[in-house]
């Protein structure tokens, strides 16, 4: 069954992918990251902020690699999900 996932990067767009019906949502960029150069990312404090309560399932991206999994789960992130630090 394919998913419908939506990237969003704040609360509006959050509400957005909810309210349409998205089955998750990847919410970043988290951390700095060369593919959003220029970009202030939201940190961990701003990714959790953002998570709030919503029942949407939401990912942390960008900037992330496995080795922030116990940041995720502090943020109440769903998982991790990522490009460059997955694909080499």
């Amino acid at each position: 069954v394919p998913l419908a996932v939506a990237s969003v990067h704040d609360s509006a767009q959050l509400a957005q992918a909810q309210a349409l019906g998205f089955d998750a949502a990847v919410l970043g960029p988290v951390l700095p990251t060369a593919t959003h150069p220029g970009v202030t990312p939201l940190g961990w404090a701003g990714f959790t902020a953002l998570r709030g309560e919503w029942a949407l399932p939401v990912y942390a991206i960008g900037g992330v690699a496995h080795s922030a999994t116990a940041e995720a789960r502090a943020a109440n992130a769903q998982g991790l999900a990522g490009i460059s630090s997955y694909w080499r």
